[in-house]
């Protein structure tokens, strides 16, 4: 018990230690949750949240409403988001884990003590316990599910078996891979005589069941339904997405427990798989921060694999690494916390004989997850200070962002709006940019963006999890496979944007002309190579009319998907040509003659196509691709 103790206390201080840690990551899309959880308690999920320039059906989140429930409980108590009182009542979760780690291990470790000792300090738990979203929360609940239902398996004993079971309930209404406890629980009760109860087992797919159906009896839609076609539609369950995830999952396996500790107690031959896993981990990244805990992830599967007894243990660490490669395709280092104690537990049992190894090697992991732990709150720390160092960012105007994550909470507590894709800002409005955010195209209806402030977002820590020129996976496989990263370079750029009204001065607009950038209305996307952009159906640009009558004309690219499709054209609000084109290629549409405007004035002029589409993993309407719009006499 006075093991357990310290262990507890020594949780509790990592946690003082950050207790007010910024907004960071996802914590933004469950505060939202929780926000609407304050009207509409029953269906905290039935809201459209805006989310990388995109209008986003909430009933589709890849996540239950479990954890929106407890952040909506604590919102309702506190009155508004105060950090602290937020990461106060969390830390009740990293306590409660090692609590129930503490059960677990007494049962299947031959010291307890560093089995647990090992656990909590996982960089990750170390690190993922300071945030907000769903991961530990989910751990709580997976290991008191296990560990009562451990105990009841033990003592025989049915009302500890019915006490697992709101464990279960819970585990199962706050992340998808709650599933998984039937499999692994279900291993545990096939080991003793039968009993009814062991039926329980299905607890977890029965309350994610209940959960869809009371939804699709309530509202006539089930949530999986939605996040399917979310999935399908954005293409995150692609060949490509879900080879990513694998290699970062088995990345982040290899860290999970001290690296040191798996090469010393895991037989020489397993060597071979790890060295094989190293070398052809070097061709997709030479950085040792990937090859060599992914060279040591393989190995881990190896052992878990092969090892003789702890048979219950290994599947449990089998099945759950299997039901990560199907459910994720982010291969973030938290989606692994539930495999940190059996990890533990294996690698202690094998050095039972060399406590000193384990003690020194559980010290080297809590010092790298500190680390990483306060670089990361640096990072966010960064975004919580630019707001707080412009207290009036919008003055009398609309402010509008790109940003996500903690850059988005904060800047909307400033009174921010997120930008869509697409659109249109008026003359007066500023906008809040974050470089590492998504490049969400907005049109300046004519004006010219005008940069009012840039500020450097530079952590004192060289460690980086996230940040520009990063490529750091710890969060997700977007920014590369690396267990982290270690940079001096910014981690990111804050600017805030004026819109300036700006007449144009091309009455001919090449895509690649810096004009174009305030000459395109709407409608119309980035630069590509320099010299053309993707338009939706409708791209509208503003012109000047030139000195005498013109041609008007606009030379586009039509893809496969869009032949057999009509192109319009419109000055001034009148069609001046109109075209079906069967085929794909490069054309030009010109007006059939001069168009006679006010000559040396301002002239809206509309390209349009009948039809568009989408390209998986893509949020952008399409329609075509033009390289340039104007009048004939100003071509260049």
């Amino acid at each position: 018990m006075r093991a357990l103790l310290l262990l507890l206390a020594g949780t509790l201080l990592f946690r003082l230690a950050f207790l007010d840690h910024p907004i960071q990551g996802d914590d933004a899309f469950y505060l939202a949750v929780a926000q609407n959880a304050q009207v509409n308690p029953a269906h905290p999920h039935h809201f459209v949240l805006r989310a990388a320039g995109l209008d986003v059906d909430m009933r589709g989140f890849v996540h239950p409403p479990g954890n929106g429930w407890i952040l909506g409980a604590i919102l309702a108590a506190a009155g508004d988001v105060r950090e602290r009182w937020f990461h106060a009542v969390y830390a009740l979760f990293s306590l409660g884990a090692a609590v129930f780690a503490w059960m677990i291990a007494r049962r299947y470790a031959s010291s307890p003590a560093l089995a647990v000792l090992l656990f909590v300090a996982t960089p990750a738990f170390v690190i993922n316990g300071n945030s907000l979203e769903s991961d530990l929360p989910f751990l709580f609940f997976w290991l008191g599910s296990t560990a009562i239902w451990i105990e009841a398996l033990e003592r025989r004993c049915v009302w500890l078996a019915l006490g697992s079971v709101p464990f279960m309930a819970a585990a199962a209404l706050t992340s998808y891979q709650a599933m998984a406890l039937t499999a692994i629980l279900g291993a545990f009760a096939w080991m003793k005589p039968r009993r009814w109860w062991h039926l329980l087992v299905f607890v977890p797919p029965a309350a994610f069941a209940g959960w869809q159906m009371f939804e699709w009896a309530t509202t006539g839609v089930m949530p999986m339904q939605l996040a399917r076609e979310y999935l399908s539609k954005y293409g995150y369950q692609s060949p490509d997405k879900k080879l990513l995830n694998a290699l970062g999952l088995t990345m982040h396996l290899g860290w999970m427990v001290s690296p040191l500790l798996l090469w010393i107690s895991f037989r020489r031959w397993w060597f071979i798989a790890a060295g094989a896993g190293a070398v052809g981990a070097v061709a997709i990244d030479a950085s040792p921060l990937f090859w060599l805990p992914f060279g040591t992830g393989v190995m881990s599967l190896v052992g878990i694999a092969t090892w003789r007894g702890q048979g219950l243990i290994r599947w449990w660490l089998g099945v759950f690494f299997a039901a990560a490669l199907v459910i994720f395709f982010a291969g973030s280092a938290r989606y692994l916390l539930p495999l940190a104690l059996p990890l533990a537990i294996l690698a202690s049992n094998a050095l039972a004989d060399r406590p000193k190894l384990l003690i020194g090697a559980s010290a080297i992991h809590i010092a790298l997850g500190v680390a990483l732990a306060a670089a990361n709150w640096q990072f966010w720390e960064e975004y919580r200070r630019v707001i707080v160092r412009h207290p009036d960012l919008a003055g009398e105007f609309r402010l509008w962002t790109n940003a996500e994550w903690g850059l988005r909470f904060y800047g909307e507590s400033a009174g921010a709006l997120t930008v869509k894709h697409g659109q249109t800002l008026a003359a007066g409005d500023r906008m809040l940019v974050s470089r590492i955010g998504d490049d969400i195209p907005v049109s300046t209806g004519g004006g010219a963006r005008t940069p009012l402030w840039e500020e450097k977002i530079q952590p004192a820590s060289p460690l980086r999890l996230i940040g520009l020129a990063v490529k750091s996976g710890y969060s997700t496989n977007q920014l590369g496979l690396r267990a982290f990263d270690i940079s001096n370079e910014p981690a990111d750029f804050v600017r805030l944007d004026s819109i300036v009204a700006q007449a144009p001065v091309r009455s001919y607009l090449p895509m690649g002309a810096p004009e174009a950038e305030f000459q395109i209305v709407t409608g119309v996307y980035q630069v590509e190579e320099g010299n053309r952009r993707w338009a939706s159906s409708r791209a509208v640009f503003q012109l000047l009319v030139p000195a005498r009558p013109a041609a008007f004309e606009a030379t586009f690219f039509l893809t496969p998907q869009m032949a057999g499709r009509t192109v319009s054209l419109s000055v001034g609000g009148k069609t001046i040509a109109s075209q079906k084109y069967d085929a794909s290629g490069l054309y030009t549409l010109r007006s059939t003659g001069p168009v006679t405007l006010s000559p040396r004035t301002p002239v809206s002029a509309i390209v349009a196509i009948d039809g568009s589409f989408r390209i998986p993993g893509d949020n952008r309407e399409l329609g075509f691709v033009v390289t340039g719009v104007g009048f004939t006499e100003a071509k260049p």
